[in-house]
């Protein structure tokens, strides 16, 4: 079993939760997709996979940029950008020692819209995990200053719990406040050096506020400390680079993502399309982008790459074909339409 592997706060290792940071308890699953494990009731609670954002449970809602590249769009469901959603960390209390005092676990229903969502309540009022578990439930109905209420609580009962900073900083970064956002995830890795998500969610802010360089800094550390995931490291690598504007480390560093992990379908998407746009390796680009179809079939964006492929081979007719599937996919993608467009242009001459 692949199991991803923490800094514990006592700064021995230990297989961790991906959701809570909280040592896996005997009864644990791991995520079928990037194997990441989950303590059962976390997992639960999140309704599937919640640091990666995996198709195999609840999809992770991200921050977009304003003008969204290819890749940024089609990565969503497998990158980090799962750390971003408003699904937060639930933490799950370790296992408490025998004693009579204990209180037993109930089940509230914090609030009621198109589905309950149901709180399970740990502890007394004063209890880090009923507070938590509260911000939990404010983040999820986007009240987001009140779910920084209920984390400022937390650090109030424990400075010293990283995962506070880390979700706090989450919360800050869907409020749009990427600066405090910033603070607190540095706060998170004074605590916890090996936190490896918050340097991914500090490349990511980094990311959107223009700064590539410390971006990628960001990321090469993730990698440096944890490169078990490296292939999703060189995929988040290319998608900086080439927002940067290098489309050459973009193309090196998305390679490299599919050298180190040959199941993730976005960096052999996105290394298709960039050999597609310049013309360049459309046999090697027909075979990645093919891989990329066989995961997702109806991803409108692998769709589209696989039409411009054979747009540049010369095949028009089959370039209509998966453009028009693209399109009907994705109606309101200008990108998209812009393929179909100029490929009705050269079949009417």
């Amino acid at each position: 079993m692949n199991e991803r592997m923490m800094m514990s706060q006592n700064g021995t290792h230990s297989p961790c939760c991906a959701v809570c940071g909280d040592d896996l308890r005997a009864s644990y699953t791991t995520c079928p997709r990037c194997r990441a494990a989950h303590h059962e009731d976390c997992w639960a609670f999140n309704d599937g996979c919640a640091v990666f954002g995996c198709s195999s449970g609840k999809p992770a809602i991200g921050a977009a940029p304003a003008a969204p590249r290819k890749w940024l769009r089609a990565a969503a469901g497998v990158c980090m950008l799962g750390a971003m959603s408003a699904s937060l960390a639930l933490w799950s209390p370790p296992d408490p020692a025998p004693t009579t005092q204990a209180k037993a676990a109930r089940t509230v229903t914090v609030s009621k819209s198109s589905r309950d969502r149901r709180i399970v309540y740990y502890g007394g009022p004063r209890s880090l995990v009923t507070y938590g578990n509260l911000g939990n439930a404010y983040a999820r109905s986007g009240e987001y200053d009140l779910a920084i209420a209920c984390y400022e609580k937390v650090l109030e009962l424990d400075p010293n719990f990283s995962y506070g900073y880390f979700n706090l900083g989450n919360l800050y970064y869907k409020k749009g406040d990427g600066d405090t956002a910033v603070r607190c995830y540095q706060k998170a890795l004074w605590l916890d050096p090996g936190m490896t998500e918050a340097y991914c969610n500090l490349g990511i802010v980094c990311q959107k506020q223009g700064q590539f360089d410390r971006a990628i800094g960001h990321f090469r550390k993730a990698l440096e400390i944890d490169p078990q995931y490296a292939g999703t490291y060189y995929s988040h690598l290319g998608e900086i680079a080439y927002e940067k504007g290098d489309a050459s480390l973009a193309m090196e560093s998305f390679a490299r993502a599919v050298a180190e992990d040959s199941t993730l379908a976005v960096p052999k998407n996105n290394l298709a399309y960039l050999y597609a746009e310049r013309n360049m390796k459309l046999g090697e680009a027909m075979t990645l982008v093919d891989e990329a179809l066989a995961a997702e079939p109806d991803n409108a964006y692998y769709l589209d790459t696989k039409g411009w492929i054979c747009y540049r081979q010369g095949d028009l007719n089959r370039a209509e074909e998966y453009l028009e599937r693209a399109h009907n996919r994705s109606p309101d993608d200008m990108e998209i339409r812009g393929h179909l467009v100029e490929v009705w242009a050269k079949l009417l001459h």
